[in-house]
């Protein structure tokens, strides 16, 4: 007795299988890739004073307000330090966790290996809610691993479509200069203002 063909079974696989595949693809982190400079930030509205978190091991940002539409950059820009160090960068499609706290490996898209000045590197654009984290970790000639930081510090500078951070990483218990790792991270929101081209 031959099969009957089921236009209605093959369109349900069809419709089931493109979930699947749409489901699968939002939930994949884009990684990292060397990219242009950002857009041109606009308009300084106001500055914040410097945020210092002693017990930080990393920094954390994510989009604020209705509009989530925004796209982040960040590049090294260097750093004084007398062990080597490590910049992990970390996007999450989940809320903020504690300070001290970073998500699992499955959700790193970048690493760095140096201090030394890098040019930008962009995260993509997106209109979901995004935490990103930036952790700069060191290592000690005597022990051979990798160490959390022991303190993060942050300047932010808030304009009309994003957000300049200057990022700074602590390697020493003393919390001494946080200037071991200094990052700047750009926070574009909404969308770029029309009819500005990306910075040469």
């Amino acid at each position: 007795m031959g099969s009957r063909f089921r236009p209605g079974l093959v369109i349900a696989l069809a419709a089931i299988a493109l979930a699947l595949t749409l489901g699968l693809a939002q939930a994949q982190v884009r990684p990292a890739v060397p990219g242009d400079r950002p857009p041109t930030l606009v308009n300084v509205l106001r500055t914040r004073a410097v945020e210092t978190r002693p017990d930080a091991t990393g920094f954390s940002l994510w989009p604020a307000g209705p509009n989530l539409r925004h796209e982040v950059w960040y590049r090294i820009v260097g750093g004084d330090a007398l062990f080597d160090q490590r910049l992990r960068v970390f996007k999450e499609n989940a809320p903020p966790r504690p300070i001290n706290e970073l998500p699992p490996p499955s959700q790193q898209v970048d690493e760095i290996y140096s201090n030394e000045a890098t040019g930008w590197r962009y995260l993509g654009f997106e209109s979901r809610f995004f935490t990103y984290y930036f952790a700069g970790d060191h290592r000690r000639p005597d022990n051979g691993g990798w160490s959390l930081a022991y303190g993060a510090e942050a300047y932010r500078a808030v304009y009309e479509n994003g957000d300049l951070y200057d990022i700074r990483f602590e390697d020493q218990t003393a919390l001494d200069d946080y200037n071991d790792l200094e990052i700047e991270v750009i926070m574009i929101r909404r969308h770029r203002f029309p009819g500005l081209p990306l910075s040469r």
